[in-house]
């Protein structure tokens, strides 16, 4: 089972891999820019003044920001 987990996680990379690379692809030839950004807390963050806590999203519909 351990050994399928791995083949699994390198499959599932590998297709996040050919997006991303499609992705740049596709906006080289529009004369655009990709940027990579991690994940963790982005939903968290607050777009105007940079404050990122847990409080700033209680629940997927509203966003406050506490700072």
């Amino acid at each position: 089972a351990k050994q399928k987990a791995g083949l699994n996680k390198s499959i599932l990379n590998v297709g996040w891999h050919i997006i991303e690379t499609y992705t740049k692809y596709k906006a080289y030839q529009a004369g655009k820019a990709v940027f990579k950004i991690p994940a963790p807390h982005t939903s968290q963050e607050c777009a105007e003044c940079d404050h990122t806590h847990p409080d700033n999203r209680k629940s997927q519909e509203l966003f406050v920001c506490g700072n």
